[in-house]
C-alpha cells in the first residue's frame, strides 16, 4: 500500500481543510498519515482512519523550534518510508519539505493556500519571504498546487519549479 504524509502546523487545518483530501486518498488506496500539532482536533482526524503523528510545529519562524521539527519530520519519514510527503500552511510547507528532501521521499507536493509574500508587504520582507518560497520550490518541491490563480501565475512566471508542468492551479470552491 502506498503511503502519504499530510503536513501542516495545527491539526485544525488537517481536519476541517483537508478532511476531502485525506477522505479521497484513503478511498484511492494510500494509507494517510498526519503529521501536526495536536489540538482539539485529533480525535476527528483519528475517527477518519487517519494515522496522527504528534510533531510539534511552531506557525512562526522560530529556528531551534524549527529545527527540532525538521528532526522529528525526518525521523518520521525515515521511520514510515512514505512515497508522498504534501505539505500546508507555510511554516509546515517549509520544515516538511527541508525533512522530506532529507530523508529521500520521492514525492514532495506543496499546496500554496495562498502565498505568505503579498503586495502588502514592505519590499524587504516580500523579497524576503519571495524569496524563501521559490527556492524551496526549486530545490525542494515536485509540484506546486496552487488555489489562486494569482499565485499560479507567479510561481510558473518566476520559475519556482524547474519542470514548468509541475505547476497546478486546483482552485478553491465552488465553480459556477
Amino acid at each position: 500500500m502506498k503511503k502519504i504524509v499530510q503536513v501542516s502546523a495545527i491539526d485544525m487545518t488537517m481536519n476541517n481543510f483537508l478532511a476531502p483530501l485525506n477522505k479521497a486518498s484513503k478511498e484511492s488506496g494510500f494509507e494517510v498519515h498526519t503529521a501536526c500539532s495536536p489540538g482539539n482536533y485529533v480525535d476527528e482526524i483519528k475517527k477518519d482512519g487517519l494515522i496522527f503523528h504528534d510533531i510539534k510545529i511552531d506557525r512562526k519562524i522560530s529556528p531551534l523550534s524549527n529545527l527540532k521539527s525538521i528532526y522529528k519530520l525526518y525521523t518520521l519519514f525515515k521511520a514510515i518510508n512514505p512515497d508522498i510527503v504534501h505539505v500546508h500552511t507555510p511554516v509546515a510547507a517549509v520544515l516538511g519539505r527541508i525533512a522530506a528532501k532529507l530523508a529521500r521521499v520521492p514525492t514532495i507536493i506543496y499546496t500554496a493556500h495562498g502565498f505568505y509574500f503579498h503586495d502588502d508587504m514592505n519590499e524587504k520582507d516580500y523579497k524576503f519571504y519571495f524569496n524563501i518560497e521559490k527556492y524551496m520550490g526549486r530545490y525542494f518541491t515536485d509540484f506546486i498546487f496552487t488555489q489562486s490563480i494569482e499565485d499560479h501565475e507567479i510561481a510558473k512566471s518566476n520559475n519556482f519549479l524547474k519542470n514548468k508542468s509541475n505547476h497546478i492551479h486546483i482552485s478553491n470552491g465552488i465553480d459556477s
